[in-house]
């Protein structure tokens, strides 16, 4: 049995009714990958923004840092040598007074 025009006219017009909805679809979904596209690249602008950020307060971090240990070893070798002095004044006192010397 042969195909009669009007009989592919009507598998023509089945295939059309499915395909309308199928092609809708495809299109809402290349509009949503459209979307996540600007949203990854929004995304990984938004992470560089943030990776400049952090090296850049890691830097400020970093001088900070180097401030600080400076100002701690200028404070520590005052201390030191303070107690030095003071201990020696000690020392010399406990002499002078003929008192036992203790090390302390």
């Amino acid at each position: 049995m042969a195909l009669t025009k009007n009989d592919l006219e009507a598998i023509r017009g089945v295939i059309k009714e499915e395909l309308v909805p199928t092609n809708k679809r495809i299109v809402s979904l290349d509009k949503k990958v459209g979307d996540l596209d600007n949203r990854v690249v929004s995304l990984d602008k938004k992470v560089g923004d943030l990776d400049n950020r952090v090296v850049s307060l890691d830097k400020k971090i970093d001088r900070n840092f180097v401030f600080l240990k400076k100002r701690f070893d200028e404070l520590f070798n005052f201390l030191d040598k303070s107690y030095v002095k003071v201990k020696t004044e000690v020392r010399e006192i406990q002499t002078h007074l003929h008192l036992r010397v203790t090390d302390y």
